[in-house]
């Protein structure tokens, strides 16, 4: 089975051409290489050696979620990889400022504000982005420039989108209409929300009270729940009174929870949003790389007779005319958080029987255990492999797999064998028809 190469450097540091698994695995036993990082997996000479250089091109499928890589030479795929970027920033941060919210309003000893007095290195340069948009821009940054790193001078292809926001709201739009947007002509947007509605109830379709005889008191709904990503657009926003804005309907079975699980399904521009801002920063970090777009990708892609996959997308991206020889298995890094900030828990975790309030960070954060260290991939007694997701006492750990499912509950630190260190990214290895079932 054709493997994916090995990305390989020389002596002084220099990138070399990829060599084959079995080639770096005869350099590592017989002492003349060394191992110099897992992510992507590189290793480095101990000796002086030539460096025959051949084209080497690098495609690259940039997006939020997903990042597909691939490195093609003389009608043969190199290499081929898919990273997993974290979702969850935004709603960790929504936790710190609960946490530290609730602390500062407690009738405590008074303590000085602290944010005031520092900003973030993007704000003072004038161009800050959310966290959650910025950690996905540099990670697609970063991982281009690793793969570029352990390249001889390779030439880079990126996939980017430009997307009409405008127009996808309103396929009819033009000239000035841009210029026009839903709230033209009214003082704010609650306002063009009430005069689009004609000031009435938009469930019980009511304009007066039938008991006081007098105007109803409206509230502005949005449909899709701010909680559940909903926007401030006066396309996600509806009149409904104050008898009819109440919680029972926000739950399930109510009337306003009827009209979020109609709308959720839409997609949100935010995404298009985002894949402009990604755009406007790939250009300015690699100027000399060609920049291609989807639909040419799709064409290519069909042409080559590959199936849809962000790893395959990047491979049509790379340039390849023509595939000879690919790898039969896919290299799959996912971010992981290896430790949990926040000292204070509203609720108890998962496996505590109360909540953390004594503020004991060592036992919620324990990275370390008789020389084992969170994230480590080992290889359990019956031969399954996984990753250290915790510890239990001085002994025993917790092993899940890639996806976050458990391989062994509870398993002794003895019976473990140790594959390699893992830092903040998980990288398995899968075979190409394993990763097509999931």
């Amino acid at each position: 089975m054709v493997q994916n190469r090995i990305f390989v450097l020389n002596q002084d540091g220099q990138a070399l051409m990829p060599c084959r698994p079995s080639k770096c695995r005869h350099l590592l036993h017989c002492n003349r290489a060394i191992i110099v990082s897992h992510t992507p997996f590189t290793i480095q000479l101990k000796y002086q050696s030539g460096s025959c250089l051949q084209d080497v091109s690098i495609g690259v499928d940039s997006g939020q979620r997903h990042i597909g890589l691939a490195v093609t030479s003389n009608e043969k795929v190199l290499w081929q990889g898919e990273v997993t970027l974290r979702q969850n920033v935004k709603s960790l941060l929504d936790t710190r400022h609960m946490y530290r919210h609730t602390r500062r309003q407690r009738h405590t000893r008074y303590r000085m504000v602290r944010f005031s007095n520092r900003k973030p290195r993007d704000i003072r340069l004038g161009v800050w982005l959310p966290p959650s948009v910025r950690q996905k821009c540099e990670h697609n940054i970063q991982w281009i420039n690793r793969v570029r790193n352990v390249l001889p001078q390779a030439d880079i292809s990126i996939e980017v989108a430009k997307f009409d926001v405008q127009k996808l709201k309103d396929p009819t739009i033009h000239g000035i209409g841009y210029q026009q947007g839903d709230a033209f002509g009214y003082e704010n947007v609650k306002q063009y929300v009430l005069e689009r509605d004609e000031h009435t109830c938009q469930l019980c379709k009511r304009k007066i009270d039938t008991e006081t005889k007098k105007t109803l008191k409206l509230h502005i709904h949005h449909i899709v729940y701010r909680s559940k990503g909903g926007t401030n657009a006066a396309t996600n926003l509806l009149t409904v009174c104050t008898k009819c804005h109440t919680d029972r309907n926000h739950r399930a079975g109510g009337p306003l929870y009827a009209l979020f699980e109609q709308k959720k399904t839409i997609p949100p521009l935010k995404n298009a949003t985002f894949m402009n801002m990604l755009r406007n920063r790939l250009l300015t970090a690699f100027p000399e790389a060609h920049f291609t777009y989807g639909y040419i990708t799709t064409v290519q892609r069909k042409k080559l007779g590959l199936a849809k996959a962000h790893y395959r997308d990047a491979v049509a991206i790379s340039g390849i005319q023509q595939i000879i020889e690919e790898p039969k298995s896919v290299v799959m890094f996912d971010q992981f958080r290896t430790k949990k900030r926040s000292l204070h828990e509203a609720t108890a975790r998962r496996g505590r029987k109360q909540k953390n309030v004594t503020q004991k960070r060592v036992k919620k954060n324990t990275k370390k255990v008789k020389g084992w260290c969170l994230n480590d991939y080992v290889r359990i007694s019956d031969g399954r492999c996984g990753f250290i997701t915790g510890f239990s006492g001085l002994w025993m750990a917790h092993i899940r797999d890639r996806q976050g499912g458990l391989v062994k509950k509870l398993v002794s630190l003895t019976k473990l064998a140790f594959l390699h260190h893992t830092g903040t990214w998980r990288c398995t290895t899968l075979p190409t028809d394993v990763y097509d079932m999931q």
